[in-house]
């Protein structure tokens, strides 16, 4: 198992992903957050978004890092539900 700093690379996407839980919306219902929560927890697992970008210490790339996880995530988000809904 991969590790970054102390934490397993599992354990460190999934907290990523709860603290990257949108603020740009004003509602969501519980199973939408869970939704996009595993959707970016399955981006960071897959290496789609490197992790330890999101925990730099520089502000500037650990935004433009989290906002590129948020940007990939309502993209997948919205085709699935737009699929779904179809």
């Amino acid at each position: 198992m991969l590790h970054y700093g102390s934490e397993p690379r599992k354990e460190l996407a999934s907290r990523i992903a709860s603290a990257a839980v949108w603020d740009r919306e004003p509602f969501m219902t519980d199973s939408q957050v869970q939704a996009k929560a595993i959707i970016a927890a399955a981006l960071i697992q897959s290496r789609a978004i490197d992790p330890e970008g999101m925990a730099s210490l520089n502000k500037d790339i650990s935004a433009h890092k989290l906002a590129h996880l948020r940007e990939l995530t309502d993209r997948i988000y919205s085709a699935l539900s737009t699929e779904s809904s179809a």
